[in-house]
């Protein structure tokens, strides 16, 4: 049976775009919503004047004024979190309690770590194109620093998995050769020789002839298929046993 549940603030016909996900939001409602599915994202980006002042333009006053002192007294996140959670009545408060201790974890994180965790949690759903994108972003804007040596391994190891797990063979060899790079560790040489194989695996399969008649190529159809199979079996189980 369906619910109502009633929003203390209003939808606003001006959004609030957090620029470090560059969406924006109609209300507290739909932000948290949004932050309550990739907590992982939620960052200082919302401890700013122009967040204080949407909260103000929607008539929550002495919200917007704690809000402000929060800042002014360099308070954390997690402060600014709760001041803000009573307006989020979307949440019960088992999951409002839950939802600061999670963030109290994560605060201490930097945001490429945090993107990482997302993109990590995006492959193990089988999300693999969305973990790609993440991989990539996590890449494109993250400059190499020495000593991250190990996070980039991780990083570009779990990009070619998405890739293998895709039958993209060629960008997953690539990927586990770039971890290859920063690491030295045979185990990714061996990532490298199973998509080698893989990928010929899957060239090898029986063409059809161009003169073959309906029936074989339904033959041919039905064995293509369960090659296939065959090789998304062997390649799921190799990969779970590298994450």
């Amino acid at each position: 049976m369906s619910r109502f549940i009633y929003c203390p603030i209003s939808m606003s016909d001006h959004p609030y775009h957090v620029r470090s996900l560059d969406y924006n939001f109609y209300s507290l409602e739909e932000l948290f919503y949004y932050y309550r599915k990739n907590r992982i994202l939620i960052d200082n980006s919302i401890m700013e004047p122009d967040f204080v002042y949407w909260i103000r333009q929607q008539g929550e006053g002495m919200l917007a004024e704690k809000l402000t002192q929060i800042i002014k007294g360099k308070g954390t996140l997690i402060m600014y979190i709760e001041a803000l959670l009573p307006y989020v009545n979307t949440f019960t408060d088992e999951e409002k309690q839950e939802f600061t201790e999670s963030i109290r974890r994560l605060e201490d994180k930097k945001e490429y770590e945090r993107r990482k965790m997302l993109a990590d949690q995006m492959l193990d759903r089988g999300r693999y194109h969305s973990a790609i994108l993440e991989y990539r972003r996590i890449l494109d804007s993250h400059p190499y620093e020495p000593g991250e040596e190990n996070f980039l391994v991780a990083v570009w190891h779990n990009l070619g998995i998405a890739y293998a797990y895709l039958f993209h063979f060629d960008e997953a060899s690539s990927c586990f050769k770039m971890a290859y790079s920063y690491s030295g560790n045979e185990d990714t040489l061996e990532a490298v020789d199973f998509v080698e194989y893989a990928k010929d695996l899957l060239a090898s399969e029986v063409k059809p002839y161009e003169n073959d008649n309906f029936v074989h190529m339904l033959e041919l159809s039905e064995t293509r298929g369960l090659r296939q199979k065959e090789i998304q079996e062997r390649t799921t189980n190799y990969l779970r046993s590298t994450m």
